[in-house]
C-alpha cells in the first residue's frame, strides 16, 4: 500500500480456513487483513481487488491443501536462548533469567501491556516472575516500533517467540483485562494458561471492568502508577489476594460493592 508520494508500507490479506472459526463457533472461512500489529476482517472483494493505482500486489501465496502432519511440530525453544541479554532491552529493575531458572509448567508469569487504541499496536510488553528469589522482578521487557520498519518487525517476531515459548512449556500468564489485550498480540494461548484479574474483581450482574486504579488502593493499599511493569506487577498481587480472600471465605462476588465490603471485612 502507497500511503504517501515518498513512502510505502506492506499489508497481508490472507484466507483463514474453517478449522480455525469452528474454535470461534463460526463454520466457514473468512478473510483478514493485517497490517503490521492489526487485524481486521474483510471480505474478498476486498483482497482480490486491485483497481486503485495505490494497491499494487507483490506477492501472492497459495497452500498446498493437504500438510504433511508433522510440517508444525516444532519443539518449544529453550528459554534462555531467547530470554538473553543480547534479546532484551533494559528496563526498570530487569534481572535476565539466570541459569538456574527453568520456567517450568505451572509458574505463574505477569504480563503488562502498553497499546495504542487508535491503530491497535502493542507498544511494549513487560513479562515479570511470579515467585522465586526475585518474584515481582521482570526478566524481559519488549518494544515494537509503530513505523513498520525491518527491526520493528524482527523486535514482533522475537516477542512472538517468547510468549510462545512459555505457553509451550506450560506457564500461566497473568494480567489485567489480558482477555482484551490477547487480541493485540495475534496469538492463540489456551484458556487454561492465562488468568484475568478485570474479570476476577468484576462484579457480578455487571459489565464494567474495575480498572487497576480503582482496584489497588482498595484491594493492595497502593497506588498504582500506569505503566507495563508496574501492571504486571500489580495483575499478580492482585491474584494473590484473591486467594488469600478465598481461603479466608471473604471473597463473595454477590454485588457491585463487593470490592469495598472485602476491604473494611
Amino acid at each position: 500500500m502507497i500511503d504517501a508520494p515518498t513512502s510505502q508500507g506492506l499489508m497481508l490479506h490472507s484466507l483463514v480456513g474453517r478449522n480455525y472459526h469452528q474454535r470461534q463457533g463460526i463454520d466457514d472461512s473468512a478473510w483478514y487483513l493485517f497490517n503490521g500489529c492489526s487485524a481486521i476482517s474483510t471480505h474478498n472483494k476486498e483482497a482480490t481487488s486491485f483497481g486503485q493505482p495505490w494497491k499494487t500486489p507483490c506477492t501472492i501465496v497459495y497452500k498446498q491443501v493437504k500438510l504433511p502432519k508433522d510440517l508444525f511440530n516444532h519443539s518449544t525453544p529453550n528459554p534462555h536462548e531467547l530470554f538473553t541479554p543480547f534479546n532484551i532491552i533494559p528496563g526498570p529493575n530487569l534481572i535476565p533469567l539466570a541459569p538456574t531458572e527453568n520456567l517450568t509448567k505451572g509458574e505463574l508469569v505477569g504480563i503488562g501491556l502498553s497499546v495504542e487504541p487508535a491503530p491497535n499496536c502493542l507498544l511494549r510488553i513487560v513479562l515479570v516472575r511470579g515467585q522465586g528469589d526475585h518474584e515481582g522482578v521482570p526478566f524481559s521487557h519488549d518494544v515494537c516500533p509503530t513505523n513498520y520498519a525491518p527491526e520493528g518487525h524482527q523486535n514482533v517476531k522475537l516477542l512472538y517467540f517468547k510468549i510462545k515459548c512459555l505457553v509451550d512449556r506450560g506457564l500461566i500468564l497473568v494480567g489485567h483485562s489480558i482477555t482484551k489485550q490477547l487480541k493485540y498480540l495475534n496469538i492463540h494461548i489456551p484458556a487454561q494458561q492465562y488468568i484475568d484479574t478485570a474479570e476476577l474483581y468484576r462484579p457480578q450482574h455487571s459489565g464494567a471492568i474495575p480498572p487497576l486504579q480503582f482496584l489497588c488502593p482498595r484491594i493492595l493499599k497502593a497506588d498504582n502508577v500506569p505503566g507495563a511493569h508496574n501492571d504486571a506487577v500489580f495483575s499478580l498481587q492482585l491474584y494473590e489476594k484473591f486467594l488469600d480472600l478465598k481461603r479466608a471465605g471473604q471473597f463473595e462476588k454477590n454485588s457491585q460493592s463487593y470490592t469495598l465490603r472485602v476491604v473494611t471485612s
